[in-house]
């Protein structure tokens, strides 16, 4: 398993605000997910590609930052951070496109582990 990228992701009940502050900041719309029902994901890229994901859900109480980490095997991913005492806190969701679980760390630290299916309509 490796890991392909990572990077912060904003999880908010309104994405416009961090929209707004990060395209001042230079960064730019890259492409947007919504394909998982309540949950609008707006992924950002600035000129050197640094990214950023701003995530809108009304399942959230107060807004989170957490880490997104795409990796090339999920369930490898997924069993070597439970080794490491991260538990779920989300359930497995698989989409046309990826698959993605939350898990936390003892400390409450939270990822997103996800990855992409490169063969897909």
């Amino acid at each position: 398993m490796k890991i392909t990228s990572f990077y912060p992701m904003i999880i908010t009940k309104d994405q416009g605000e961090f929209k707004d502050l990060f395209e001042e900041l230079g960064f730019a719309k890259k492409h947007e997910k919504d394909d998982v029902e309540g949950v609008n994901t707006l992924v950002m890229a600035d000129s050197n590609d640094f990214r950023l994901d701003i995530t809108q859900t009304d399942a959230v109480k107060q807004e989170k930052v957490i880490i997104r980490v795409n990796v090339d095997n999920l369930d490898e991913a997924h069993d070597l951070f439970a080794k490491h005492n991260f538990k779920d806190v989300s359930k497995m969701i698989n989409t046309k496109s990826a698959k993605s679980i939350g898990m936390s760390s003892p400390s409450g630290i939270l990822v997103a582990l996800i990855q992409h299916i490169k063969d897909h309509d």
